[in-house]
């Protein structure tokens, strides 16, 4: 009589578990559905990439092929050699947060034009660095974007950019060794690194350095 008893409870348990799993399966379907994977765009260095206005500044909307932003010049460097080649004063270098990390500065210069007829706003701290091997990205880092252009009238994380005008300015991410494995990170250079446009729809990377 256990025995029947148990097995009853046995099936009752099979029966649920998979009512939970076929209800499971239709909602990751029905998402996959209306949120199928992002279509992945691939362009060099170089290349000019159309990308929208979208935030605060377009009222939530999106603005279809606002900008055209093109880059050019990506080198990695460590802090010493950044301050060599670009001739910084010592009062120009940002204070070091975190000394005990050693760190890489990511830098490349980038075209932005607006190609729209009205005056936009582009939202630069969206546009991130990302390298897929080592599963790291990160955001335009604001100390070194505002020593590197600190003669640039127009240095600005949101500059307001006007019909047909073009801005040139410098783009730098920090990297440090902090999670990152002695061997990878002295290997920084090797790496391959791609500059993100944007997530969803469409994934607009722009591949730096291959």
């Amino acid at each position: 009589m256990m025995k029947i008893k148990q097995r009853g409870r046995a099936i009752i348990l099979y029966f649920c578990i998979s009512i939970l799993l076929s209800l499971f399966c239709v909602r990751v379907y029905s998402l996959s559905r209306r949120f199928p994977p992002a279509t992945v765009e691939n362009y060099l260095c170089g290349e000019s990439v159309n990308i929208d206005a979208k935030g605060k500044y377009t009222d939530g909307k999106t603005v279809e092929n606002t900008f055209q932003i093109t880059a050019f010049n990506f080198k990695v460097y460590t802090k010493s050699e950044l301050i060599g080649e670009h001739q910084l004063k010592e009062d120009d270098i940002p204070e070091d947060r975190f000394p005990q990390y050693e760190k890489r500065v990511l830098m490349l210069k980038a075209s932005i034009k607006n190609t729209s007829q009205t005056e936009q706003v582009l939202e630069l701290y969206n546009v991130n660095m990302q390298c897929a091997t080592l599963g790291w990205s990160s955001e335009v880092d604001l100390d070194w974007f505002k020593t590197m252009n600190a003669a640039n009238p127009k240095m600005s994380l949101q500059p307001s950019i006007k019909p047909g005008e073009t801005l040139t300015m410098f783009l730098p991410y920090e990297i440090d060794n902090d999670n990152l494995t002695n061997h990878d990170f002295n290997k920084i250079d090797k790496e391959k690194f791609d500059l993100v446009l944007s997530l969803y729809p469409k994934k607009k990377l722009i591949n730096l350095n291959y």
